[in-house]
């Protein structure tokens, strides 16, 4: 959810802005606490890996500001799980795209939308189809030809798990 406001800049300006600044940081920080304070991490198991002084990606009070590779793993962890995340929020919007073009026409008329108004946007939207194998297997995987998000090096959006 966090990351819906910066999927919709993309779906709909085709770039993405500073504007979803703060909700990238948040989205970050609860990624960073799932790897590294509540064991979510999938290759390293249940293991809490934090306090470490900012984030996962800080030195951690290393020489020369080097990252453990303990830290780079759960670095990489995070990182993947914010672009699954990314693109999880980019295919929910794509799949309701006309919901999403009402939505903003009714911005544009009455600059809110009120809880009411909103839940009866939000009643119409359909899950991708991804999100019943996520909530199934606890795994996102999204092939490069069924998915709307193109990373500029060509690869598919990566595959994540979270261990329960």
């Amino acid at each position: 959810v966090l990351l819906g406001g910066r999927a919709a800049e993309k779906l709909v300006f085709g770039q993405v802005t500073t504007g979803a600044s703060d909700d990238l940081q948040k989205a970050s920080r609860i990624a960073q606490n799932m790897i590294g304070v509540y064991g979510m991490s999938k290759t390293m198991g249940p293991r809490a890996l934090l306090p470490i002084p900012h984030d996962i990606s800080d030195s951690g009070g290393q020489p020369g500001g080097q990252m453990t590779p303990t830290q780079q793993q759960a670095d990489r962890e995070v990182s993947s799980l914010l672009r699954a995340s990314a693109a999880y929020a980019q295919e929910a919007l794509g799949v309701n795209s006309d919901i999403l073009d009402e939505m903003v026409a009714k911005l544009m008329e009455d600059e809110t939308l009120d809880g009411a108004v909103l839940d009866a946007f939000l009643a119409r939207a359909i899950a991708p189809p991804t999100l019943t194998q996520f909530l199934l297997k606890g795994k996102y995987e999204i092939e490069p030809a069924n998915s709307i998000l193109q990373y500029s090096n060509g690869d598919a959006p990566p595959s994540v798990g979270v261990d329960q």
